[in-house]
């Protein structure tokens, strides 16, 4: 999966890519784990101390510029490239 950020540069959640079934078809959807169900996994698997993103507020922030945000995501995500 890959890192989500919303309009202020902040981490929202992780999208993860639908499955596929041994015949090849997609059998579920792309889907976003928002950052509230990471931080229970986390919780759950002993790592209560991990913190991820920040909590929704009614406020909007600030819009960030776009090459802002790509570089604030680099500190919070790893891209690996595979070759088949």
């Amino acid at each position: 999966g890959g890192p989500v950020f919303d309009a202020a540069g902040r981490l929202t959640g992780v999208a993860l890519p639908g499955r596929q079934d041994k015949t090849g078809r997609l059998s579920t959807q792309d889907r976003l784990v928002p950052v509230s169900a990471l931080q229970t996994q986390l919780r759950s698997s002993g790592q209560a101390k991990a913190v991820l993103g920040s909590p929704p507020s009614a406020d909007l922030p600030p819009r960030a510029a776009v090459d802002q945000i790509y570089e604030t995501s680099l500190k919070a995500s790893l891209q690996l490239i595979g070759i088949p």
